[in-house]
Parts: C-alpha cells; structure tokens; sequence
C-alpha cells in the first residue's frame, strides 16, 4: 500500500470511527444490519443526526445470519461508489 493510505489507530473502535466519519458525507446511504457493532452503529447514528445521511438498517429474523430475501428495498439501484 501506498504511505498515504496507512492509517494506525490505538484500536477497533477508533479505527472504525476514524474510517466512518471520514468517509462518509451529505447525501451518502448506508445499508447494515441490526447485528452490527455498536462501534459502527453509534458513528453512522451521528451522522445522520448530523449530516443527514441515510442509514438503513436491514432487520434479520432468522439464526443462520443469511440476508432476507426481504432485503432489496434497501438496496440502491446501482453502485453509489
């Protein structure tokens, strides 16, 4: 990898933190799951208070962790990235 593209961080979460809210901006969407760590659910909480981006979060009802069929709703129409 490149220099410029090496981060370190003290830890999971602040490297998580560092990587969200650096990455994402006004008008960004988001799809996760209600299984996804509190690490990556509080920052993407804060930016769509703050910035307003989209968050959706895609609801699981089953223990085998598979994406519902229910899910493509969440799903933009083509790649944002």
């Amino acid at each position: 990898p490149k220099g410029a593209r090496v981060c370190f961080a003290s830890n999971a979460t602040d490297a998580l933190n560092t990587l969200i809210l650096g990455l994402l901006g006004p008008g960004d969407h988001v799809v996760t799951t209600r299984l996804e760590h509190n690490s990556v659910l509080r920052p993407l909480n804060h930016l769509q208070a703050s910035l307003g981006i989209k968050v959706d979060q895609v609801p699981f009802d089953r223990p085998d962790l598979s994406i519902p069929a229910g899910s493509k709703p969440f799903l933009p129409p083509k790649p944002v990235r």
